[in-house]
């Protein structure tokens, strides 16, 4: 590997460890990520996943999202499950 190769190898893993701290306080205390949202209804991601996109029975699971580079991080706030969950008649596992 050359020296140039491993100076910019090395600046870029820096770079990428730098990011999570700064994305991660952005996120409000208390709010739940798509794991946590997972155990919270105790169902799996995909279900999370397609709650999020509404169904035909199911109104759209309200979701937040925070910029993190490229991607955006999305996290969830417990009060508005618990008002979704009621409204769609879905079970709490979590209390």
């Amino acid at each position: 590997m050359s020296t140039r190769t491993k100076a910019t190898k090395t600046a870029t893993t820096k770079a990428m460890k730098a990011k999570p701290a700064a994305a991660a306080s952005k996120i409000p205390a208390g709010a739940l990520t798509i794991k946590e949202a997972c155990a919270f209804f105790g169902v799996g991601h995909m279900t999370i996943f397609n709650w999020r996109r509404g169904t035909a029975r199911k109104t759209q699971l309200p979701f937040h999202t925070v910029a993190r580079g490229e991607r955006e991080e999305v996290y969830f706030k417990p009060a508005e499950l618990r008002a979704w969950a009621k409204k769609n008649s879905v079970t709490i596992a979590a209390k």
